[in-house]
């Protein structure tokens, strides 16, 4: 997987999110062995839910905000991190994914504080906290392409540059509901669209219809993909429809965390 992979436009004011109507994204590609492992996973989704089975019934994660700014004045106020984490908690505890407030990091560093610097791996190798089941966020001024990024999960022993870098990166401008879509990433979803393809395995999760790339804005509805059962998941999480557009993961996608979660962060 590549170092770095950079995510969205969106903005704050003074604590208060205010989403964008559409945003870009260039998000990481999954690597081969991650779209094959991915398949693995909807066929064995699938036996479990024709038996009546579940994967699991709900997973527990830590989470730590970092802010990191070039002056005191620029770190994101004790307030505008919890409501960060507010914002996260709402969208995944109906999913019976338990976000806990762990903690949180204020650091004033110019290097840092500007990933155009190229310090992700030194940043991250001194504010990272907890194990792999950990996520953190960490909060800078400036990323040079876009708003944000965050890794999917991997195989990462504990001290490798894998297990440091792993979580999430976003511009202070792009906090709020943005980063449950980042956080989906984390937790091993891919974009409902992913390989913009109506006959492609698209996400490779039954229930997110086919969709041949990304929405934007918020419209009534949307079919890319007419040959194919299903509109395009417009309120998805995983698309790219603006924010205020989001309302749902499906019952497929939590499947899928689940089944991430016991592969790699269990």
């Amino acid at each position: 997987m590549s170092l770095k992979s950079v995510l969205f436009l969106a903005s704050l004011a003074l604590g208060h999110v205010i989403q964008p109507r559409s945003f870009s994204c260039q998000s990481p590609q999954l690597t081969q062995e991650q779209v094959e492992i991915a398949q693995e996973m909807s066929i064995k989704e699938k036996s479990m839910r024709k038996s009546g089975m579940t994967i699991q019934a709900s997973i527990s994660v830590d989470v730590w905000l970092h802010a990191v700014s070039a002056s005191e004045s620029g770190l994101s106020s004790d307030s505008a991190l919890q409501n960060q984490f507010n914002t996260l908690q709402k969208t995944f505890s109906p999913y019976n994914i338990n976000l806990n407030y762990a903690g949180k990091t204020k650091t004033v560093n110019a290097q840092w504080a500007n990933e155009g610097n190229n310090q992700e791996i030194p940043m991250k190798k001194a504010l990272r906290r907890g194990n792999y089941q950990s996520m953190n966020i960490y909060i800078v001024d400036v990323l040079p392409t876009a708003s944000g990024y965050c890794y999917y999960p991997t195989n990462a022993p504990q001290g490798s540059d894998a297990f440091y870098i792993d979580g999430c990166t976003l511009a202070k401008s792009a906090m709020g509901l943005i980063a449950a879509h980042e956080a989906g990433h984390w937790l091993g979803l891919a974009h409902t669209f992913d390989g913009n393809n109506c006959d492609g395995p698209g996400d490779n999760v039954d229930d997110t219809p086919a969709q041949s790339g990304p929405s934007s804005g918020c419209p009534a509805s949307r079919d890319s993909c007419p040959n194919h059962p299903g509109t395009d998941p417009i309120h998805n999480y995983m698309d790219y429809t603006s924010p205020d557009c989001w309302t749902e993961f499906t019952p497929g996608q939590i499947d899928r965390v689940n089944s991430q979660w016991n592969r790699y962060r269990a």
